[in-house]
């Protein structure tokens, strides 16, 4: 079932920051595409509301299982950034519907991801509580949260692809525990061909 792997992080090395964006841009990416059940990922940076935390990246994984394979196993990690990384949290969501993470396929400019967490379920109950405070659920993505940090029990996310439609006020004021609009600093990756040789 499709998931949504997202990885926050901070960088407190300022004069080493653009070099770690290219290599995670560009090695870093390739490499993990090209592993088994990795489907989609994009990186973002924090613009809004919630952002303590600069970097997101968003991998969509054909399944959990994606993060238990040799070839994942025997890589993963910073490599020689390790030191410099900071408030790293990993978490996994698998949709609540089935539905495919939303990326934007096919979109060059920069696209803003709208992600909300939650520190418990969002059963129909309050689901309800979103309708009666005008929110649209049906608009955004839902993933029930579980495995690595644990950081969430739900999570909403939304993309957007119009500067417009970006809102400059928090949509789940006082039900979301984190609230972030990111803009897009990378391009989406896709997975490499399956007859890909894997990077160092």
């Amino acid at each position: 079932m499709t998931t949504l792997y997202t990885v926050q992080c901070n960088v407190d090395r300022p004069d080493l920051e653009a070099e770690w964006n290219a290599w995670y841009d560009g090695p870093k990416t390739a490499h993990m595409m090209a592993k088994p059940l990795f489907l989609r990922s994009q990186r973002f940076r924090a613009h809004a509301f919630d952002v303590d935390t600069a970097y997101l990246a968003m991998w969509e994984l054909e399944s959990a299982q994606a993060l238990e394979t040799p070839e994942y196993t025997a890589t993963w990690g910073w490599d020689r950034w390790a030191s410099m990384i900071t408030d790293w949290v990993r978490d996994l969501s698998v949709a609540d519907a089935g539905e495919r993470v939303p990326f934007a396929p096919g979109t060059d400019g920069v696209v803003h991801a709208h992600l909300a967490w939650f520190d418990s379920p969002v059963d129909p109950a309050r689901r309800a509580e979103l309708t009666r405070r005008g929110i649209d659920a049906s608009a955004w993505w839902w993933g029930s949260c579980g495995g690595l940090d644990d950081s969430a029990r739900a999570v909403a996310l939304r993309i957007h692809t119009d500067d417009q439609q970006v809102p400059t006020q928090r949509v789940f004021e006082g039900l979301a525990s984190k609230e972030t609009v990111y803009r897009s600093i990378s391009a989406l990756a896709h997975a490499a061909p399956s007859d890909a040789v894997l990077g160092a």
